[in-house]
């Protein structure tokens, strides 16, 4: 949803501007240097005499440079524009009435996203139609239509291993605490080769204890630092190159009560 008094609405970075300062402050280091050096010929300045002018040239020069570095940097990395929030929630309305009206009933529906604040990019769009034209003809994945129509990316590769509960994608040395860990978390996916993702956290005394890791087996902890990279929690297999990346839901496994 928009912000309260403005909303980002396109960037407004400039890399060809910024380009055209970095060689237009080049060019004009380059035209000093030499004016310099020719005027310092003309009035007869030689050896040692010569930095009468140099030094403050090549002092100027550096300033220059600077400059034009940040002016550079500001143009390619300017911040976005901003919009008043009644501009943005009028941008929003058209783009929901002309979806509206689209003459294709599949794509009316997006709509409601337009209706909701969220700007869909055409290509956004695009993406997701593609997607869902793949799978409706199989009805163990057209089920998945919906989730990808809210914009969730979902593989034949996850569909492949949600239709069956006894996939297994790690190791011998992670598949027993990757079965444990499809029943707590039915929405554990694939990751690409021997790896999975879950969204639940790691009670690592607790798994130790329970499941009895072989020595390859690698254990992290995860944590959270808005001052320095995330790291997620995460059981790694060194010998078999597999790996269990876990999240930040509740622990696994559970530690008995009572």
């Amino acid at each position: 949803m928009p912000a309260r008094d403005s909303q980002s609405f396109r960037p407004a970075r400039h890399p060809l501007a910024a380009r055209l300062v970095i060689l237009l402050t080049v060019v004009g280091i380059i035209g000093l240097i030499g004016a310099s050096a020719y005027f310092a010929d003309r009035i007869g300045l030689k050896g040692g005499q010569s930095w009468i002018i140099l030094v403050p040239v090549a002092v100027a020069s550096v300033v220059i440079g600077f400059c034009g570095a940040f002016l550079a940097e500001r143009l390619n990395n300017a911040a976005p524009r901003r919009v008043s929030a009644s501009a943005w929630r009028a941008g929003m309305m058209a783009k929901q009435r002309a979806f509206e009206a689209h003459p294709d009933p599949r794509l009316r529906r997006y709509a409601v996203f337009f209706e909701r604040g969220i700007d869909l990019a055409d290509s956004e769009i695009a993406r997701r139609e593609q997607r869902l034209r793949e799978i409706e003809r199989d009805p163990a994945k057209a089920k998945y239509a919906e989730r990808i129509f809210k914009g969730e990316t979902i593989t034949d590769a996850a569909i492949a291993y949600w239709e069956d509960p006894w996939a297994r994608v790690t190791c011998e040395h992670l598949t027993e605490i990757e079965g444990d860990l499809r029943r707590a978390d039915p929405g554990m996916r694939p990751g690409g080769g021997k790896t999975v993702f879950t969204a639940l956290d790691f009670d690592l005394p607790e798994l130790t204890r329970r499941y009895r890791p072989a020595d390859s087996v690698a254990m992290q902890n995860g944590h959270w630092d808005d001052r320095a990279p995330s790291s997620d929690p995460m059981l790694r297999c060194r010998a078999c190159n597999a790996a269990i990346i876990g999240g930040f839901g509740a622990s696994f496994p559970m530690a008995p009560t009572g």
